[in-house]
């Protein structure tokens, strides 16, 4: 992604004057004969080639398969992240049971598909290209085929240049790199991220299960084995248990919020006599989208029940950290 940077509104042409390699792989002989006609004609006594001419088309060229690089790059990355994220996205996604809408997956979707059609557009763009060199070098070819040989005088065959359509091409890969550009600069900084992460403000909206299940997703994503992925009616007050690969049990409760409200000192009390005396567990953990009465506070440090609160959850959900990192650290 850092290469996208070296690209701006300004004419490709002259920013990757370089060679361009091969062109044309939607032929399997195409690439042949053009290294055969650059063989050929390269060197010859007396030869004098169009070298604006020939350097705009490897310029045109090199700027092609950058483009093509980029796009090629980006899908890879976003397969990644899509392949990372699967748990963690499908926990916010499930549109028929709680209707959440997730915004990152329709921009990886949008995304993908746009990047795919201006794939498609390069590669036709590529094969005009080839058509222009081939003219380009088979003319020089007929001019020069006889100057190794001193006794037989270079042929007067002018070279076929098409100017026109090279002015053309050139153009529409300006265009293509500022639209590259551009829809690189509208996607949401998050749909890049390495790890799999969640808005905070996607997290608010969604229903308690689809915040029970994204919790034991993050939990996956951190390393847990889980054992149970949501509460239920009568689930003795722990939604989601999971063990450490220390072999520690956690017990955690999940408490989905609206926004400025706040946990009770009751619901340490269950968890706790629930984690600790029902399940036998090693941890007990409440993960609110909310925050805790200062009641609760109290209760959670004098009977050891661990809390995530909002500032850990966006630290969690957003930033990547690990639950045992932000459980652990000092957030006096």
């Amino acid at each position: 992604m850092s290469r996208l940077a070296t690209l701006d509104d300004s004419d490709v042409l002259n920013r990757y004057v370089a060679e361009a390699g091969m062109i044309a792989r939607h032929s399997e002989f195409l690439p042949l004969v053009l290294a055969f006609l650059h063989r050929a004609t390269e060197g010859g006594s007396g030869v004098r080639p169009s070298r604006q001419y020939r350097e705009r088309i490897r310029a045109a060229s090199a700027s092609i398969e950058l483009l093509l690089q980029i796009i090629d790059d980006t899908k890879s990355h976003l397969d990644l992240v899509r392949k990372d994220a699967t748990p963690v996205m499908s926990a916010c996604a499930d549109r028929i049971v709680d209707r959440v809408v997730d915004p990152l997956e329709d921009c990886r979707g949008r995304l993908t598909f746009w990047l795919t059609e201006e794939e498609g557009k390069l590669v036709g763009l590529r094969t005009r290209l080839a058509e222009v060199e081939l003219a380009y070098w088979d003319s020089r070819l007929g001019q020069f085929q006889d100057a190794a040989d001193p006794r037989v005088p270079p042929r007067n065959a002018p070279l076929v240049e098409h100017p026109e359509m090279l002015h053309r091409i050139g153009a529409e890969i300006t265009r293509s790199s500022a639209r590259i550009v551009y829809e690189m600069k509208k996607q949401p900084a998050v749909l890049f991220e390495p790890r799999s992460t969640v808005p905070i403000a996607v997290v608010d909206e969604l229903t308690a299960p689809a915040f029970e299940r994204l919790v034991a997703a993050l939990m996956e994503r951190d390393g847990f084995d889980i054992r149970r992925r949501g509460g239920y009616s009568g689930d003795d007050a722990v939604d989601v248990i999971a063990v450490w690969p220390i072999k520690q049990l956690f017990a955690v409760q999940v408490k989905h919020t609206r926004r400025g409200r706040k946990v009770e000192p009751s619901v340490v009390r269950e968890v706790e006599s629930a984690a600790y005396r029902l399940h036998e567990a090693d941890v007990a953990v409440i993960v609110t989208n909310g925050d805790f009465t200062q009641g609760a506070l109290s209760n959670a440090e004098r009977l050891k029940v661990l809390l995530v609160n909002r500032i850990d959850l966006v630290r969690w959900v957003e930033l990547g950290e690990s639950l045992i990192d932000i459980l652990t650290s000092d957030r006096s």
